[in-house]
């Protein structure tokens, strides 16, 4: 693969992955102002489950030409570097904005 092509998996996945980070910001907004947001739940866990998906295949593709012995230092090295980011960083943010969709407003609480 040669210019553009050796990113173009990368640029795709960091740009699905911004749109799901995006949808999980605005229903922790829409809970915070106490409104319905529960019709981004599904779009969300479809773009997360499709990204992390994603990143997971070209990251085993890249590990697999380390263990074939095609390793390329800088492509594949980069590759994995800034692939194992995105989903690390991906997943640590959903997991804090899911921890926060799945709390209870405090009010609520206290009135029970």
């Amino acid at each position: 693969m040669i210019g553009y092509q050796n990113i173009w998996a990368l640029f795709g996945s960091a740009n699905q992955l911004l749109a799901a980070l995006g949808l999980i910001a605005c229903a922790v907004f829409l809970k915070k102002i106490k409104k319905k947001g529960s019709m981004l739940y599904v779009p969300m866990f479809f773009m997360l489950a499709a990204t992390l998906t994603s990143l997971t295949m070209h990251l085993t593709g890249n590990f697999q030409n380390i263990i074939a012995g095609n390793f390329v230092f800088n492509r594949d090295f980069l590759q994995i570097l800034f692939g194992t980011l995105l989903m690390v960083l991906g997943v640590v943010v959903a997991f804090q904005g899911v921890n926060k969709l799945k709390k209870k407003d405090s009010e609520a609480e206290a009135a029970a």
